[in-house]
């Protein structure tokens, strides 16, 4: 039996970000072609906007969709939580079956990320999916009673394995992209980069996203901002070296997925002829140790200056260590996370929820 699902993002219509990607749009894209299931996506404030203009029917959707997938989800007054709660309630009275979605600790808990509360919804739902063990023991700790289903975030083939780069034979390039939510990660490199690129004026060093006060006036450094998603493997797949720097004594950090490192490893390029992505340090923490060998994917890396400065050197100076980093760092990436095989795990997880009691 084909079952038909729809995501709604509980927002106005907006430019997608790097989580609708990795969770709807990328999983969905492959779902589809699969053809067990029928997957699409809407924004709640459009088709509500629509609804009360006559052009688009909500009650026909109710019926004729079977999952209804809420992404990053919470109640930001006590308005909210009754019309949340009294949607979730009827879907399920229906027949319908409720996924909460979410790839961070929104519980505000360990750091401020939201204006609202998740909890309130996790009673009325069917099915969590997220993105790590941790954050599905996260999720136990507040409270989640429903099933959860990890998710691992996983690359698009199409995106970050074609159109590579040919081999390369200038200036080593080191990359470090992310948001705001990095101001206390990267704090470590600040007076790290300075001397990497003293030490080693050939060096580029490349910021993306976020680029923090302490980070500016760096020699050699190209301070560019945030592109859209379509463009940002191209952009990845020009680093020959990648930095993950998170702060391992930092609870919210505990519950985010490897994505950075997942991301430097699996962005192709031509290394020797054969196909590599980037060499990855990574800080030595849960949030990537446990999915690398040290030293044989990625180089794991104590999160102290010194030790990213050391960390750093080794890699530029070090050349074999550095291509065989990339080699095997992208064989280890698309091995374990290429969407066009995990996506199965969000078929079975939705799947799983029509084979099971729903609880009321």
């Amino acid at each position: 039996m084909t079952h038909n699902a729809i995501s709604i993002f509980l927002s106005d219509k907006r430019p997608f970000i790097g989580s609708d990607v990795y969770r709807i749009l990328l999983p969905f894209e492959f779902i589809n072609e699969g053809k067990k299931i029928n997957a699409t996506w809407a924004f709640y404030g459009e088709m509500l906007t629509k609804h009360r203009q006559g052009i688009f029917d909500w009650n026909k959707l109710m019926e004729e969709m079977d999952i209804f997938i809420f992404p990053r989800a919470f109640v930001v007054s006590e308005e909210s939580e009754t019309a949340l709660v009294h949607l979730f309630s009827e879907l399920r009275r229906m027949g319908k079956k409720v996924v909460y979605e979410l790839d961070d600790d929104l519980s505000n808990e360990y750091r401020e990320v939201g204006s609202g509360d998740l909890r309130p919804l996790l009673p009325h739902v069917d099915l969590v999916t997220v993105t790590t063990e941790a954050l599905k023991n996260r999720m136990l700790e507040i409270g989640a009673t429903s099933p959860i289903k990890v998710l691992p975030n996983s690359l698009n083939p199409r995106m970050w394995k074609r159109n590579h780069f040919k081999d390369r034979s200038d200036n080593l390039v080191i990359g470090l992209t992310g948001s705001p939510t990095h101001y206390n990660d990267w704090i470590v490199l600040m007076d790290v980069l300075p001397k990497i690129v003293e030490k080693y004026p050939d060096v580029r060093i490349v910021t993306m996203g976020f680029n923090p006060p302490y980070l500016h006036d760096i020699k050699n450094t190209i301070y560019s901002k945030g592109v859209p998603y379509k463009d940002y493997p191209q952009v990845i797949k020009s680093f020959d070296i990648v930095l993950a720097p998170v702060d391992p004594t930092d609870k919210f950090n505990w519950s985010k997925s490897p994505l950075k490192l997942i991301e430097g490893m699996g962005a192709v390029r031509r290394l020797d002829g054969t196909l590599a992505g980037a060499a990855v340090i990574a800080s030595d923490s849960v949030v990537y140790s446990p999915y690398v060998t040290n030293r044989e994917h990625a180089l794991i890396v104590n999160h102290d200056e010194d030790s990213w400065f050391d960390g750093i050197s080794e890699v530029i100076e070090d050349t074999k260590l550095r291509n065989s980093l990339q080699k095997s760092g992208f064989r280890h990436a698309w091995k374990n996370f290429d969407m066009s095989k995990t996506y199965v795990k969000w078929v079975e997880a939705y799947e799983d929820m029509f084979n099971a009691v729903q609880v009321p």
